[in-house]
């Protein structure tokens, strides 16, 4: 056997007894042998589900501090309009806004139409139909 096939079967038999599992390749155009181990294909194949959320690689995370080196004074880092001009409202400015209303007035209205389903308020009516009762009865 020739010492390229004897490598090439003590790895694949590492990697059947649980040794360090390789992949192996062999291109018969240019007569290459390519060895990479199981942890790297892992790697690299899965490594689009890493997160980054929302940052730059290499500038940081999500938690970190931001880039900005010092204050502009200005609201929310807005630059305001020119004289004359109105400011622009950006596209989820006026469906959050009209949504918040809504909420706030359906929550209004509901809350005070409720029923009374509290002890005392059952307790107020009861007594109620009590006091209409004997003076019903006095009559």
């Amino acid at each position: 056997m020739s010492k390229g096939r004897q490598q090439l079967a003590s790895r694949a038999f590492r990697s059947l007894s649980g040794g360090s599992s390789t992949s192996s390749s062999f291109s018969s155009e240019n007569g290459s042998f390519s060895v990479m181990s199981s942890n790297n294909v892992i790697k690299n194949r899965f490594s689009f589900f890493r997160r980054s959320y929302g940052a730059t690689p290499g500038r940081g995370s999500y938690f970190s501090e931001g880039t900005q080196t010092q204050r502009n004074g200005l609201l929310f880092g807005e630059t305001p309009p020119l004289k004359g001009t109105k400011r622009i409202r950006e596209s989820w400015e006026l469906p959050y806004f009209v949504t918040f209303l809504s909420a706030g007035v359906i929550l209004c209205v509901g809350l005070n139409g409720k029923p009374d389903t509290s002890l005392v308020g059952w307790a107020k009516e009861e007594a109620r139909k009590r006091l209409e009762k004997e003076e019903e009865d006095e009559r």
